[in-house]
């Protein structure tokens, strides 16, 4: 039987008359408890096309020579050893040997650190300080010789295997092993918790499950850490605020169907309370929320905070004919989920829910008169307004809406003004009208023929004939004043008159 120090003397032999056959330069550790027996560089690659400043730096790795009999079919590392070898940050090998009575080397094996045989390093250490405890030096773990792992017996076919498995580009290499230190062993949640919740913050805390924005108070925390099946749990802190940002369980479509007239579709996000906590659902959409309960699947609840929602034009317009419908008793809703077989039939009473209908006629009418104007003026998908700012200027959009139907042909405008008109001659003028949406203005211009007259200290204006040329949503930072100009040097005008709301409810008039 030959001794293992023998056989470990034969190894390194073998070893080194391999590299040395290849060219290739390798230094023995004096260090016995390195981890490694052998540093390996391999020669400057040639590069062509690039100056030699350019090219890359030679390979160098690190390897551990094992020296086994022909009948054994695994080698075994201490684990100390192992540990040092597989977190290298460059490429590391286990080159082993199976050798016979003879002396002579039987099969030759090169066993990468990386993949699966780094991961059960890993493994093996999370398990000897979780577990176990002890001195790694007197721990092991042991790694099979199998087909896959097995070469040619020569210098040349362990060079190949030493290089290929590198490839050429050694800093990708660095990185994939990198990551790999990272993420293996883990699965998707590898991170659990406790903590206690004072019973007055459970709603708080349902809140947040469900998508909305909060955060509460917990105390006395655990934080569990769960690599490669294998928990370790320490304490957090004492008290802590918590915050959640839960992922939508899945998205679904709101179609409001009512008896009479076509259905509305919106799309939504949905949301589960986790089942200790009772069974809800919430359906997030764009500008309402649908609540759902065990308790009555077939009813839904209404809610919705208009001051601080912003949309376009059209969105407003179908989520407040949607509202209307509910004025209709056999309206139903119908929740359609995208991945989850969960389809349903509500029902949603509208007086119930709190709805004050002639308020929502109100709301449906104005919501059509900017509809129609955004028609009109190209209004674009990215240009969003408040429910606050339409209620505020209502009355200029209907005036605009006026003018873009052609209802209105003739408006007139008095004021005191010192100012007296040189001629009560009509004189053709720009008209142009505009509104503040959001970070843009509505702009309206249209040609109209205007005669100005004096009566004491007040000034009449009126404008009549007034013809729709152009409207259009443009920024506010200048965009009004550049509309403007182009308007008057298309239509070769030399006169204009804007008005539109100020910082009150009044209308200002700017004449040029």
């Amino acid at each position: 039987m030959i001794s293992s120090d023998a056989l470990g003397k034969l190894g390194e032999q073998k070893f080194g008359g391999w590299c040395a056959e290849e060219g290739l330069t390798f230094n023995k550790s004096d260090w016995d408890r390195a981890g490694w027996d052998f540093t390996l560089d391999f020669e400057m690659g040639s590069s062509p096309g690039i100056t030699l400043d350019h090219r890359p730096g030679a390979h160098r790795c690190l390897i551990q020579v094992k020296t086994v009999g022909h009948k054994k079919n695994a080698i075994r590392l201490r684990l100390d050893m192992a540990e040092r070898l597989a977190k290298d940050s460059g490429p590391s090998f286990v080159v082993a040997l199976r050798v016979n009575e003879a002396f002579e080397v039987t099969a030759l094996h090169v066993l990468p650190m990386l993949d699966d045989r780094l991961a059960p390093v890993l493994k093996r250490l999370r398990e000897a300080s979780i577990n176990e405890g002890g001195s790694l030096a007197k721990k092991t773990i042991t790694f099979p010789l199998t087909p896959d792992t097995k070469i040619g017996i020569s210098g040349r076919d362990m060079k190949s295997a030493l290089t290929s498995h590198v490839g050429s580009d050694f800093h990708s290499y660095v990185m994939r092993k990198q990551a790999q230190m990272k993420s293996l062993g883990y699965e998707e949640r590898p991170f659990a918790g406790t903590f206690t919740l004072a019973p007055e913050l459970q709603n708080d805390f349902e809140k947040m499950f469900l998508g909305h924005e909060g955060r509460v108070e917990v105390g006395a925390m655990e934080i569990t850490h769960t690599r490669f099946g294998l928990s370790e749990v320490t304490a957090g802190p004492e008290s802590a605020v918590l915050s959640l940002k839960p992922q939508p369980f899945d998205k679904c479509t709101v179609t409001f169907r009512p008896v009479d007239g076509s259905p509305l579709v919106f799309d939504g996000d949905v949301y589960l309370l986790p089942p200790p906590f009772g069974q809800k659902m919430r359906v997030h959409l764009k500008l309402f929320d649908l609540m759902l309960v065990a308790e009555s699947l077939d009813q839904l609840s209404l809610s919705f905070d208009l001051p601080n929602k912003i949309a376009t034009p059209h969105e407003w317009q179908k989520f407040w004919s949607a509202m209307k419908t509910l004025q209709q008793p056999k309206t139903s809703i119908e929740l359609t989920f995208q991945t989850k077989s969960l389809d349903n039939e509500m029902r949603l009473d509208g007086s119930a829910a709190g709805l004050d209908f002639e308020a929502v006629e109100r709301a449906c009418d104005i919501s059509a008169v900017l509809d129609r104007i955004a028609q009109r003026a190209a209004w674009r998908p990215n240009v969003e307004l408040s429910w606050r700012n339409i209620l505020e200027h209502k009355d200029w959009f209907e005036f605009i809406d006026e003018i873009v139907s052609g209802q209105l042909t003739s408006w007139t405008y008095s004021a005191r003004s010192e100012v007296k008109p040189e001629t009560s001659d009509p004189v053709t003028v720009a008209f142009v009208c505009y509104v503040p949406v959001g970070e843009h203005v509505l702009v309206c211009a249209s040609i109209a023929e205007m005669k100005c007259e004096s009566f004491g200290e007040r000034l009449n204006c009126s404008f009549d004939d007034i013809r729709l040329m152009k409207s259009a949503v443009v920024k506010s930072d200048g965009g009004l004043h550049a509309f403007l100009d182009r308007f008057l040097r298309d239509e070769k005008l030399k006169n204009h008159v804007v008005i539109g709301p100020n910082t009150g409810s009044q209308r200002m008039l700017d004449c040029a």
